[in-house]
């Protein structure tokens, strides 16, 4: 277990935000690439064996943290990471291309702009795009929900595929406020510290509207209050699944994530029936998957 060490700033105040949300929420992105290639090859699919999938888009990217493992995991492999925010790009430009070897540097692009001008802006057809970290659920209303799965779909090479994680559960309905887990980091001055990854759901609302707060909280006191902050509408994963099949997908499938012995997260490697979710979701606090829709 890391201390902190006597002496100096407050934690919170000596790392940056992004350093404390990768640690927690994004701490194996090559795990993300190991699913994207499961299900890409999976007889649910509808599509015969193929080969591999060379070109990824990864919208809501942040930093950009699973395009640079997308672009590492075959050196035939291209990336497009793209994000309104331009200074997360650019922390990623500081901290994850460095990581990266020249060539692999010139196969990822981080795009900043909105992912529903993907195209506009020189992404071109890809055969996979993925949505991480729940951002998608931004959209409150339908038709811009529909609208953005009908550009995905166009803007993927036939027989593409897009991934979306979602969650739900009876804990989805209130307010809640839980601290997940704990995390090693190293502050800018050297110190170690630790922190707990705190999720807040706050004024949730019929329909599935709340607001998520994500804070980090060290042990020498110090709290990083709502570094983050969404405003989501969280639905049925069976309302996402119909507008799939609308805009054209041919089949969506369901890998339902599971906890390994050490409590954390795993993603399912085979599709779960719809009704066994719902079923999942009434009888549970909290569920996530992967909804996977296949051109």
């Amino acid at each position: 277990m890391a201390e902190e060490q006597k002496g100096g700033k407050p934690a919170a105040d000596s790392v940056d935000k992004m350093v404390c949300y990768e640690a927690a929420l994004q701490p194996r992105p090559l795990d993300d690439v190991d699913f994207y290639l499961v299900a890409w090859g999976h007889s649910a699919s509808g599509h015969p064996p193929r080969d591999p999938p060379q070109l990824m888009r990864e919208d809501f990217s942040g930093s950009g943290m699973v395009s640079c493992g997308w672009v590492t995991s075959a050196p035939s492999r291209r990336s497009w990471a793209v994000d309104f925010d331009a200074e997360v790009h650019a922390w990623g430009t500081t901290h994850h291309l460095p990581k990266l070897t020249q060539d692999q540097r010139d196969r990822v692009s981080l795009v900043t702009c909105d992912v529903m001008a993907s195209h506009e802006n020189g992404v071109p057809p890809v055969d996979v795009v993925v949505g991480n970290n729940f951002s998608w659920q931004c959209w409150h209303q339908d038709e811009a929900l529909e609208a953005y799965l009908w550009g995905v779909r166009q803007g993927l090479r036939p027989g593409g595929m897009l991934v979306l994680d979602a969650f739900g559960g009876t804990s989805i309905s209130h307010d809640s406020y839980e601290e997940i887990s704990n995390h090693d980091i190293t502050l800018e001055d050297g110190r170690p510290a630790r922190f707990s990854y705190v999720y807040e759901q706050m004024n949730c609302q019929a329909g599935g509207h709340m607001t998520i707060g994500v804070s980090f909280k060290f042990t020498d006191g110090s709290v990083m209050k709502h570094a983050f902050k969404y405003a989501w509408r969280v639905r049925p994963v069976g309302l996402v699944r119909e507008a799939m099949l609308r805009v054209g997908f041919k089949t969506v499938c369901l890998f339902v994530d599971w906890n390994d012995d050490t409590g954390a997260y795993r993603h399912g490697t085979e599709p779960t029936d719809p009704q066994e979710w719902s079923k999942m979701c009434e009888e549970e606090e909290y569920k996530s998957c992967y909804i996977v829709a296949y051109a």
